[in-house]
């Protein structure tokens, strides 16, 4: 498993999860250009993600994706409500969109999202299982039992707390 943490905090989060195979990208709130230079730093093509897991429709969140799904037409994945509420919707082909309720599948991962309590539509956190478990929460004031839930067990944890109205 690998996992690298772009960027982090009110101007933009991205984090980078390889496991199993599977290249994710949850998040992509800097721009496109920062997250090819990112992944490049990693030794990572980012023509080669398999997706890109959305937590949240804010901006620090969603910043370079339009751009970012133009080169790669990559596979986007959240909540309906977040795809609802995105400012970017209209300029990504609705095609790219895929919204999620409970866990699904990318390859040979489970995906599970939860709910983290923010103020936004429909926010998730992402407990990723294969071979490890990786777990991410953004923009967290606290710690729901959910939420605890969700990281309890995780081989790596990305906790970003910087938010708490």
């Amino acid at each position: 498993m690998q996992v690298s943490v772009l960027a982090s905090g009110s101007r933009g989060n991205a984090v980078y999860v390889e496991m199993d195979g599977v290249r994710l990208l949850l998040d992509a709130g800097i721009s496109a250009t920062r997250i090819k230079k990112g992944l490049a730093a990693e030794g990572v093509d980012a023509s080669t993600l398999d997706g890109v897991l959305i937590t949240h429709e804010h901006r620090d969140h969603i910043a370079g994706l339009v751009t970012l799904s133009k080169w790669y037409e990559l596979p986007i994945f959240t909540r309906r409500a977040t795809i609802e509420h995105m400012s970017c919707r209209s300029a990504i082909p609705a095609e790219r969109f895929h919204a999620i309720e409970g866990a699904f599948r990318i390859g040979d991962l489970t995906i599970a999202p939860f709910n983290i309590p923010h103020d936004a539509a429909d926010p998730v956190g992402y407990r990723i299982t294969g071979s490890s478990r990786c777990t991410l929460a953004t923009d967290l004031g606290f710690v729901t039992a959910s939420v605890q839930e969700a990281i309890d067990g995780a081989d790596v944890l990305v906790l970003e707390a910087n938010h708490d109205p």
